[in-house]
């Protein structure tokens, strides 16, 4: 069991700890009433969170894709996202490794961190609303933790310019 102090539970970040706590029950959920739709489900859950930060927050930079992940990342996890475009110039990938969704989770069968694809790929395509040189995007997780990768990567899909 997993002792901490009033003092040391002060200290931490909320999401450092709340976070994968809440998110790893709303995932045994999802596996048990979806076993064979889990990152449909996840994708789906996602796409729900990021709608309703964005009825809250919506990022000041939205200039390119670049910079809305950018901004979303460093307002959602309080940390500089680690992207990077492509040489094709469609194609951004973010890495982390530190992701707070796949946590202490090894040998899963899907991507724990799903939602993140999804989140960004909603703020992204919401802020063509207001921004329509922005161009639709696909988000994709290829890598986690959870299934045993050092990062986890999620690949940004430009559609159309």
């Amino acid at each position: 069991m997993w002792e901490i102090t009033e003092e040391e539970l002060l200290r931490l970040k909320c999401q450092q700890l709340f976070v994968p706590l809440i998110y790893s029950e709303v995932v045994a959920r999802i596996i048990d009433r979806w076993p064979d739709n889990v990152e449909k489900k996840l994708r789906e859950f996602g796409r729900r969170i990021g709608k309703g930060i964005l009825s809250m927050w919506i990022p000041k930079n939205t200039d390119s894709v670049k910079s809305i992940v950018q901004e979303t990342y460093k307002f959602l996890l309080k940390q500089k996202a680690p992207v990077e475009m492509k040489k094709d110039g469609r194609t951004l990938i973010l890495r982390d490794k530190k992701c707070i969704l796949c946590w202490e989770v090894t040998n899963a069968n899907f991507h724990y961190c799903t939602p993140y694809g999804s989140l960004l790929e909603t703020f992204v395509n919401k802020c063509r609303e207001t921004n329509p040189k922005l161009p639709k995007i696909w988000v994709e997780t290829t890598k986690s933790r959870a299934k045993g990768d050092s990062y986890c990567e999620h690949v940004i899909h430009i559609l159309e310019e």
